[in-house]
């Protein structure tokens, strides 16, 4: 049998779409274990869900040296590192540092994939799939896709019963994100909650991370009081499950608007200042709107978002 480590940090955004390689590696090596070493919070969206089988913190004080010009690792990690036949690295590695002490470890063989697009001209799976390419192995690359598992959607169904969200049409919504600046108005989300609650019947379910706490409290005092329902800080597969069973989302750039459409949820994604083009979802029935030339997120009027909410909704 292979054994397959690959390397990842970043956020959840990035997590996600470098999901596609997992399945590629799945498709080459069908019988291979495949572990991360990465963060292990946001990696446990693949482990033991079809993409990998378990996961070590690279941040962990014993990794180090494998990130420091001539780091010596203890015999430990280096013994562990040479149990794999390949070695998958996506992490900016301009100056080889990383590829150097992995050699220098004994990896039999290591396959370096720079996550950050260079250009600008290319989307970060595309990015990718031109560098997995270069490697000699067969692309292009799928769409990411998230797999709860059985026990993550008894979950989901579990609370959407307890806390009777899932007995309405339901719409998830993120008001938040990692930077206030990529944060679309909280006036904005609630005037659509309202929509969806008034017009379309339903209830609206609030995904939320532990960076989301001031634009979760606007968004409440905005939004109306019957009909919302948050789910805040909970483990990510759970939160993959409960967006799974969402008939439609709404968020920011943000890693659970990512999330969103990696469990093929109909998303509306909402884009600035980073650019789409780069790092906008990359999964069908996604929808992106972005400011206006010359504006900011604010411009963007609920009206717009309402209607690319009803074409997310009629695309499939």
């Amino acid at each position: 049998m292979r054994n397959v480590l690959v390397i990842r940090g970043g956020a959840v955004g990035d997590f996600v779409l470098t999901l596609p390689v997992f399945e590629a590696i799945r498709t080459r090596y069908p019988d291979a274990r495949v572990d991360i070493l990465g963060y292990p919070a946001i990696a446990e969206l693949a482990v033991g869900r079809r993409h990998a089988h378990a996961a070590r913190r690279v941040d962990a004080v014993e990794w180090a040296a494998l990130f420091a010009p001539q780091g010596e690792l203890r015999d430990a990690e280096r013994a562990w590192l040479r149990s794999f036949d390949t070695v998958v690295c996506i992490w900016p590695d301009a100056d080889g540092v990383l590829r150097e002490n992995l050699r220098r470890a004994g990896v039999a063989a290591v396959v370096w994939m720079d996550p950050i697009p260079a250009g600008g001209e290319r989307h970060a799976v595309e990015h990718l799939a031109a560098q997995w390419e270069r490697a000699g192995m067969p692309g292009p690359l799928p769409h990411p896709h998230l797999y709860p598992s059985e026990r993550d959607r008894w979950w989901a169904e579990r609370y959407m019963r307890v806390s009777g969200a899932g007995c309405q049409p339901l719409l998830g919504l993120n008001p938040g994100s990692g930077s206030r600046r990529k944060n679309w108005p909280a006036a904005g989300f609630a005037e659509v909650a309202t929509w969806w609650i008034q017009q379309r019947r339903g209830h609206v379910l609030v995904l939320a991370g532990p960076a989301d706490d001031e634009a979760l409290a606007a968004f409440r005092a905005a939004a109306p009081d019957e009909g919302v329902f948050v789910l805040q800080n909970e483990e990510l597969p759970r939160v993959a499950a409960v967006a799974e069973r969402c008939d439609l989302y709404i968020g920011n750039d943000s890693g659970i608007t990512h999330v969103a459409a990696a469990v093929r949820t109909p998303t509306v994604a909402l884009f600035g200042p980073t650019d789409p083009k780069l790092w906008r979802p990359w999964a069908p029935r996604v929808e992106v709107l972005t400011p206006p030339a010359g504006g900011g997120l604010a411009d963007i009027p609920a009206r717009e978002v309402i209607t690319r909410a009803r074409q997310a909704l009629s695309a499939g």
